[in-house]
């Protein structure tokens, strides 16, 4: 089976989402996993990924976070305006590209 690897644009959409409060069965993880072709479970469980790296929330998420989301992690904590626009521009983008 062919990997489907995460692009930077597709983990700063989920990344958007999370920022937003999203719950699990909201639509817009529905829609963005449709232009995804990802499943709604992978868009909730990078959703996750990046609740383990947020050390406000202790013991959520899941443990093993892939370099990429890490890396945006530490972008988020360097500059977080600059990566809050740059997600919300990436996850309009990718809905945008229906």
């Amino acid at each position: 089976m062919a990997r489907n690897s995460w692009t930077r644009e597709q983990d700063l959409a989920v990344f958007h989402l999370r920022s937003g409060g999203v719950r699990i069965r909201d639509a817009a993880i529905t829609e963005l996993a449709r232009v995804m072709n990802r499943s709604e479970a992978s868009i909730w469980m990078r959703k996750c990924n990046f609740d383990s790296l947020d050390t406000s929330m202790p013991g959520v998420g899941l443990s093993k976070a892939a370099k990429l989301t890490k890396s945006i992690w530490t972008e988020y904590q360097q500059d977080p305006d600059r990566l809050l626009d740059e997600a919300r521009d990436a996850f309009q983008g990718l809905l945008g590209r229906q």
